[in-house]
């Protein structure tokens, strides 16, 4: 809509997409435990996918139970490091606001790592079972 008086179109606010905030979670994620405890991604790689890839996807088994992953974990092959790849839309599906999307991003990033380096929860994240 216009401007009465100037009759330039109005600016509106931007907001942020659903992907751009899911990214900016994940990266405020990585943020966290890079401060708490760093030695828990040295040697990880971390990357989103949209949704699990049912065909060569590594969690074949679970599609007949219902079951959507919300990450997977890869451990390091030959010339490959480890992963972590985090699903966006599963995990945007559980969630009921932005609040409890960053939330449950850090929780299953925190999960997948402890499962990598067979650290616990707690110390990749001392507030890890205080948030959720």
């Amino acid at each position: 809509m216009p401007n009465p008086y100037t009759r330039a179109s109005a600016k509106l606010p931007l907001r942020e997409t659903r992907a751009e905030f899911f990214f900016g979670c994940l990266t405020r994620s990585v943020d966290r435990i890079q401060s708490t405890c760093p030695e828990a991604l040295i040697g990880i790689d971390i990357g989103v996918e949209e949704v699990p890839d049912p065909v060569n996807g590594m969690w074949s088994g679970l599609e007949s139970q219902g079951a959507v992953p919300l990450a997977l974990a890869v451990d390091p092959q030959a010339g490959r490091s480890a992963r972590v790849i985090v699903y966006r839309r599963p995990i945007e599906r559980r969630a009921v606001s932005r609040d409890e999307l960053q939330h449950l991003v850090h929780h299953t990033l925190v999960e997948q790592l402890s499962v990598l380096t067979s650290r616990s929860v707690t110390d990749i994240d001392p507030r890890f079972d205080d948030e959720f």
